[in-house]
């Protein structure tokens, strides 16, 4: 059951307290994985931490981590949407959908997870941009708001555990085997397909266009019990999110135009700046 709150002196759609205990949930899980991953780590591949350099074992657990969350909500979101409920079906920008929820909530945990993690490991702009934008809009989605969309944006995360994966490789001296560009292409592909090729249109389509629309004809989210400033708050957040995607993809072609020898999507990018292709 539904009940109303009030958020900033706006009336928003507000789902029972357990929602916050799954972001709060997410938060603890990535929290605690960084205490036990060394440890683990050392028991089940206890040559890994001997084969990177000690200065680089935070970044090793974070990979561990974002990968895991990528594959989990990945494949949460392949799953919610071969089971849309009929309620957000026919309405797709406010209905609700346990499925959705549920995913976004462990979505939303993780970003903020993270964006605490690249502010504390100094990572640069571009990826506490994206902690902080993502973490937002995964908030706001769940009083509901584009629950739809929310979730099936979650399958950008596709192209996360190729990225982690070659920066594995990368730590590993790894990258004059087969496997290395065969991972640099795989990456490549992946997020040119998700994020380019059907999320700059489908996003277009669904968020940027209707959100602008609708703040035009005078017919702002608020009429849905939506503040204002958490539909702009998406609005941006949407298009933050693309540029950086269309900015991390022309890095990508830049590296290969310049013949690095490798897809180096990462060069330039202070949270991976020892990562080298040789």
């Amino acid at each position: 059951m539904s009940r109303r709150v009030t958020l900033l002196g706006n009336a928003w759609w507000g789902h029972p307290s357990g929602d916050y205990k799954v972001i709060v949930g997410s938060i603890a899980f990535w929290t605690v994985l960084q205490i036990v991953l060394p440890p683990l780590l050392d028991i089940v591949w206890p040559e890994l931490h001997k084969k990177i350099p000690a200065r680089k074992h935070d970044d090793l657990h974070v990979r561990f981590a974002a990968m895991l969350h990528a594959m989990f909500v990945a494949d949460g979101a392949i799953r919610t949407a071969l089971t849309f409920s009929d309620d957000i079906l026919a309405n797709p920008y406010y209905g609700y959908c346990d499925g959705c929820q549920f995913y976004n909530s462990v979505a939303a945990g993780y970003f903020l997870w993270d964006t605490f993690i690249c502010i504390k490991h100094g990572w640069g702009f571009g990826y506490i941009m994206h902690g902080v934008l993502c973490a937002g809009c995964y908030v706001i989605v769940m009083h509901p708001f584009v629950h739809y969309h929310a979730t099936l944006f979650l399958l950008f995360e596709l192209s996360t555990p190729f990225l982690h994966a070659r920066g594995l490789l990368i730590d590993l001296k790894h990258t004059k085997t087969k496997l290395f560009p065969a991972v640099n292409y795989i990456f490549a592909f992946v997020f040119f397909c998700v994020r380019i090729c059907w999320g700059l249109p489908f996003s277009w389509r669904t968020i940027t266009k209707p959100l602008w629309n609708a703040v035009v004809a005078g017919t702002p989210a608020s009429e849905h019990g939506v503040p204002n400033w958490a539909a702009a708050y998406v609005w941006v957040g949407m298009n933050g999110l693309n540029a950086l995607n269309c900015f991390w993809f022309y890095q990508m072609v830049r590296s290969v135009t310049k013949k690095r020898g490798a897809t180096d999507v990462t060069s330039d990018n202070p949270r991976y700046k020892d990562e080298k292709s040789d």
